[in-house]
This record gives structure tokens, C-alpha cells and sequence, in this order.
């Protein structure tokens, strides 16, 4: 039961950082993109982790999304 609800929450956490990138809200998408960047890097997500910080770099520059990109 407690995976299913963490994946709940990082799929929401996801739904919000696109809700933030579409509304054009950079400190919102920064700092939800590092929370859900954190728990994909540590399932080798590695793909949707860069997808993630471009989209982020999209509103303007983070030094976290560009960490994360590699």
C-alpha cells in the first residue's frame, strides 16, 4: 500500500510541475521539478529527468535543471 500512494504523490507532483510550466510559474516548477527529479533519478528515470528539467529551462535558467540534465 505505501508504494502505491507514493507513486499517487509523485504523479501528482508531476501533474503540478506541467500545470506550473503551462501557467509560466518558474519558482513552482523548480522547486516541485527537483523534488520529482530526486525521486526518479533514484529509479534510473533517467530519460523523464531531462524531460523534466528542459521543461523547466523553458521559463528561464536553474541551476538545479541544469544539474540535472548531466
Amino acid at each position: 500500500m505505501t508504494h502505491v500512494r507514493a507513486a499517487a504523490t509523485v504523479a501528482q507532483w508531476v501533474e503540478v510541475h506541467r500545470l506550473a510550466v503551462a501557467g509560466r510559474e518558474p519558482a513552482i516548477a523548480r522547486h516541485v521539478g527537483d523534488r520529482v527529479a530526486r525521486v526518479w533519478l533514484r529509479t534510473s528515470r533517467f530519460a523523464d529527468v531531462e524531460a523534466l528539467a528542459i521543461a523547466t529551462l523553458t521559463l528561464s535558467p536553474d541551476a538545479g535543471a541544469f544539474y540535472h540534465r548531466g
